[in-house]
């Protein structure tokens, strides 16, 4: 199925016609993909820790650094090469988004079933206990858990839909004005309705807190657009957006709730 034709099949616009090139027609990474690249995303917040200051009970660099070797190809050349840096010499981008890492892999991991709840969309993840206990032994993804199977596309799916609408919301700025607010407000209570998120009294997302999305604080606001773009960017991989995981873009529109494709829901 190529990526986001279950969003197409729900709307009345038909989908485009095929063509040879279509850079979408992908196929969806394999389980054992999905176990490397949690454990990559693992070991890069684990590392993190070293960057930051807080290392304490962390595996060695050294350690994070030949497990995330021997997880090549999933790993790339310049996440291994990451890896083998002294500490403090990482990049400050790299320590930022290793830093975040741990909410992609908590996607991963409930794509893996390792979790059967998510949190609310504006809620960080925690790693699993299943996760904090066996990624002590450093493994490799044939080895571990080799029963594990994905959710389906369209469970994976779903969840894309929701964390692209929020994402979609949170780039057109924390205060909207005028005719843009009215649209954006349009198309938050046709996501509403299809059960993604609830809103405020409003009309912007409602949050964890019980506030409006456009109430927060500017802090508050980035904290969530990233927990939001990170979760997205794991979903995205997840359902064949593309092949490899670092070329996933997060800058997706939110086309099933256009007019033209909401037409007769």
């Amino acid at each position: 199925m190529k990526w986001r034709d279950l969003f197409r099949k729900k709307s009345k616009t038909p989908p485009p016609p095929a063509e040879e090139d279509d850079d979408f027609d992908l196929v969806p990474p394999s389980v054992d993909r999905v176990k490397a690249r949690l454990m990559v995303q693992c070991a890069a917040w684990l590392r993190s820790g070293w960057e930051l200051g807080i290392s304490e009970e962390l595996p060695t660099p050294l350690q994070l650094c030949a497990w995330v070797t021997r997880l090549s190809p999933e790993a790339t050349d310049q996440e291994i090469d990451l890896h083998a840096l002294p500490i403090g010499e990482w990049p400050e981008r790299a320590v930022r988004d290793a830093s975040w890492a741990q909410q992609s892999g908590g996607m991963l991991e409930w794509a893996l079933y390792l979790r059967e709840d998510l949190p609310a969309w504006d809620q960080r993840f925690h790693w699993t206990e299943v996760v904090v206990r066996d990624f002590q032994t450093f493994p490799t993804p044939d080895s571990w858990q080799p029963f594990l199977t994905l959710r389906s596309h369209e469970e994976m799916e779903r969840e894309a839909m929701v964390l692209e609408t929020c994402s979609w919301r949170m780039r057109t700025g924390q205060t909207l004005l005028g005719n843009e607010k009215a649209y954006a407000h349009k198309l938050l209570g046709r996501s509403a309705q299809l059960g993604h998120v609830p809103l405020a009294p409003d009309g912007d997302f409602l949050c964890s807190d019980g506030r409006s999305l456009a109430d927060q604080s500017p802090e508050e606001f980035a904290l969530i657009r990233s927990i939001a773009r990170e979760k997205l960017q794991a979903l995205n991989w997840l359902t064949g957006q593309d092949e490899e995981y670092h070329s996933v873009t997060c800058d997706t529109i939110v086309g099933w709730l256009w007019d033209g494709a909401w037409e007769g829901k």
